[in-house]
């Protein structure tokens, strides 16, 4: 019983999703975990896993691309030095025109389009490494993250996570 004469009210948690106010024995929705709200979070979990799973297979995609492609046009442009002694500059500006992507367009005011100018000029070969690394990091938070799921859905299957639940939170009979 709760302060002057009142029952008391406690949150119970069900399950991952389902919280209910109880007033002692008296309520009747204390029947255990929602089975619905289970099977919901064990889809949501499964949903995360699989899209943890395409991300990382296009991040990994990605890194292979990206070093590929800096490494081909490095070696290149070392082809071409070694043969006709003149190294070929190659800037990020020409890295968008071989994806066939526009230059991005600054507006005119506090010189973002100078700024805007300065990065399209620097070299293309360490942007490609850079996006490679970048997407290697993204690759390897993902993979670290997939895999902490792997080990808590394999810890605990859901039907041991149920029978914990319903251990945990007894039916109560209405009284």
């Amino acid at each position: 019983m709760g302060g002057h004469g009142r029952p008391a009210i406690r949150l119970r948690v069900l399950s991952a999703g389902s919280c209910r106010l109880c007033r002692g024995a008296r309520c009747g929705d204390c029947r255990g975990p929602d089975p619905a709200v289970s099977r919901l979070t064990r889809n949501a979990v499964q949903l995360r896993k699989h899209f943890y799973q395409a991300t990382r297979l296009v991040a990994g995609l990605l890194v292979v691309v990206f070093a590929m492609t800096g490494a081909a046009k490095l070696a290149d442009q070392i082809v071409t030095w070694l043969a006709f002694a003149v190294w070929q500059p190659f800037t990020i500006a020409d890295a968008l025109r071989f994806w066939d992507l526009p230059p991005p367009h600054a507006p005119e005011s506090l010189g973002l389009r100078e700024i805007t100018d300065a990065v399209l000029s620097w070299p293309g070969v360490p942007a490609y490494f850079l996006l490679a690394g970048a997407c290697l990091f993204l690759f390897a938070r993902i993979d670290r993250a997939l895999g902490r799921r792997s080990r808590k859905s394999a810890d605990a299957p859901p039907a041991r996570r149920l029978e914990a639940d319903r251990r945990d939170f007894p039916r109560r009979a209405n009284t």
